[in-house]
Formats: structure tokens, C-alpha cells, sequence
């Protein structure tokens, strides 16, 4: 599954990134699907006031190791706490308005 650009009706892209190893989150990259066959990876999460807004999907979509979101963010009183994924279809979909991470939606099993 490649890299592709998604486009909204809005007229906006977004980049949908297919990930085999760690990185750092770009403003760009909406949705993120995860392999983690070579083993486990992190995704470093920049603070929402780097550019950030809107939605943003996390799936692991093949399991060799956990997939760990490690959120930069620190704002007050609102704290986003690391999300661990590790197990196929496990999932988190994140907001941002530019100032802080919300979670819309997980499924993290146990």
C-alpha cells in the first residue's frame, strides 16, 4: 500500500502515509497506517501549535510490534498521555485545533 495524496471536497489534500518504520508526524499526514511487521515503532506527535489542525487516523494495520504514539504536546489543563496500539485494527483518531490533541474515537484492545 503506497503513499498516497487524498483530496476532500473541500478542495484541501491530505497525504495518507503507510508507515514500515518510526517517524516523526507531518501536518500533511491525516491518516497513517501502520506495518509493524520488522517490529516495534514510534510515531513522534508534534505539539498541535506546529502546524497542526484537523483530523488525524492512526491504524495498525499489520502486527509484529506495538505501535507507540508518542504525543509532544503538553497544554495545559488538556494532556494527551502516549497511545499504545498492539493488535491488528487497533486504532486512534485524533483532533486538533492548532492549540491542543482531542481523541475522537479509539480502539485499543487490551
Amino acid at each position: 500500500m503506497p503513499d498516497s495524496t487524498l483530496h476532500n471536497l473541500a478542495g484541501t489534500s491530505s497525504h495518507r502515509r503507510y508507515a514500515t518504520a518510526a517517524f516523526t508526524l507531518e501536518a500533511d499526514d491525516h491518516v497513517v497506517v501502520a506495518d509493524t511487521t520488522a517490529g516495534a515503532m514510534t510515531i513522534t506527535v508534534p505539539p498541535a501549535a506546529n502546524g497542526f489542525l484537523g483530523i488525524y487516523s492512526f491504524h495498525l494495520h499489520t502486527d509484529g510490534g506495538d505501535l507507540t504514539l508518542a504525543f509532544q504536546d503538553d497544554h495545559e489543563p488538556i494532556v494527551i498521555t502516549d497511545k499504545v496500539l498492539d493488535t491488528v485494527a487497533d486504532y486512534a483518531v485524533m483532533f486538533t485545533d492548532g492549540i491542543a490533541w482531542y481523541v475522537l474515537a479509539e480502539e485499543i484492545k487490551p
